[in-house]
Formats: C-alpha cells, sequence, structure tokens
C-alpha cells in the first residue's frame, strides 16, 4: 500500500485542477473536519512508513491550527498538532520516539 500512495500522492501532484492549500502550500495538507491532515492520521495509527511517504511529498509537519474563536471549527475536541499528538500518545515506545524525530526533522525552520 505505501507504493501505491507514492504513486497516487505523484499523480495528485501533477492534477492541474486540484488547488494547493492556501495556508501553506501542499496540496495533500487537506483538514477534514476535526482539523487533522493525513499526516495526522498517519501518527494516530502509528504508520511510520506512510508518515515518510507523505513528507517526502511535502506534506507539512506542523499544519497550522485553527483560531480558537474560529467560526470553521467543527470539533470540540482538543485540536493538537501530529507531534503532540505522538508525544501525549506514543512517547514511551521506540515507534512513537522513531515518528517524532522523524516529524522534528521536517519542521520548517
Amino acid at each position: 500500500y505505501i507504493i501505491l500512495l507514492d504513486y497516487l500522492l505523484d499523480r495528485w501532484k501533477q492534477d492541474e485542477s486540484i488547488k494547493e492549500v492556501p495556508q501553506w502550500g501542499s496540496k495533500c495538507d487537506w483538514q477534514d473536519r476535526w482539523f487533522r491532515t493525513p499526516v495526522h492520521w498517519a501518527v494516530l495509527h502509528i504508520n511510520i512508513d506512510a508518515l515518510r511517504v507523505l513528507l517526502k511529498h511535502g506534506c507539512s509537519p506542523y499544519p497550522p491550527k485553527p483560531k480558537r474563536n474560529s467560526k470553521k471549527r467543527r470539533t470540540s475536541g482538543a485540536v493538537e498538532y501530529p507531534l503532540e499528538i505522538c508525544e501525549r500518545l506514543y512517547n514511551q515506545n521506540e515507534i512513537g520516539k522513531e515518528i517524532i524525530s522523524l516529524l522534528k526533522k521536517n519542521i520548517p525552520t
């Protein structure tokens, strides 16, 4: 499935009809109703291979959070960065530490 994900993201980037996300640029950083991106979901499911492919294709490891008072906010749950999710849930195991390291390496300076 990782090879398929890589292929699909390549095709997605080539499709000119798909618009880029204005806030941070990548076509594959769309947020769902909980303001989670594909990177969030890869972290939540501890899928480091998918995370590597997503980051390789320009997905943001640090997407912006909505403002607290935003009318666009559609969830009452905590809105966290992928790094915060990983530190909260998986900080104690080796794969979690590897994901944290990978995310930190890809945060723009």
